[in-house]
C-alpha cells in the first residue's frame, strides 16, 4: 500500500477513534427516528445525510442556510440528526448554544470540519452497507451495535 494511502487510512482511523461519541450520537439520532418509524429505508437516512452535509459546507463557508426541500422521512432523519449535531457542534461567537431535553453535558465540543467529515463518513458507510444488505442494511447495522 503506497504512502498516501497509509496516510489516508490513518486519518479516518483517526476520525472514527477521536470522535466515535459523536458519529454514535448521529447514529442513534438516525436508530430513534427507525423505531419511531420502522418504514424507513436506508435512502431516506442517505438524503438527510446529503442535504445535512451540504447545509453544514454552507455554515462553514458562513453562507446563508438553504431551506430544506425533504419531507417526511428524510425530514425526520434530517431534524433529528440536525438536533444531535448543534448541540454537539462547536459555535462561532454570538451562534446560541443548543441543550436538548434529558441530555445534559458535552454540547459544544465538535468542530464543522469534523462534523462534516463524520456525516462524510456515515453517509459512505449508510452507501456500502445499502449495497451490501439491501434497502435496510445501514439500519439494520445500526440496530446491531448502536446501544
Amino acid at each position: 500500500m503506497s504512502e498516501f494511502f497509509t496516510k489516508i487510512k490513518f486519518k479516518i482511523m483517526q476520525l472514527e477513534h477521536e470522535y466515535f461519541d459523536f458519529l454514535q450520537n448521529i447514529e442513534f439520532a438516525v436508530l430513534s427516528t427507525y423505531k419511531d418509524d420502522p418504514a424507513l429505508r436506508d435512502v431516506e437516512v442517505m438524503k438527510a445525510y446529503d442535504r445535512l452535509i451540504k447545509h453544514y459546507k454552507r455554515v462553514k463557508k458562513k453562507m446563508p442556510p438553504m431551506q430544506s426541500t425533504l419531507s417526511g422521512r428524510p425530514a425526520e432523519v434530517y431534524n433529528n440528526v440536525y438536533d444531535m449535531i448543534e448541540w454537539r457542534r462547536e459555535k462561532s461567537d454570538g451562534e446560541p448554544e443548543v441543550e436538548l431535553e434529558d441530555m445534559p453535558g458535552v454540547g459544544g465540543d465538535v468542530p464543522i470540519v469534523i462534523v462534516i467529515r463524520c456525516l462524510e463518513k456515515l453517509l459512505k458507510s449508510a452507501k456500502n452497507w445499502n449495497k451490501r444488505d439491501g434497502h435496510r442494511g445501514y439500519l439494520t447495522l445500526l440496530e446491531t451495535y448502536v446501544k
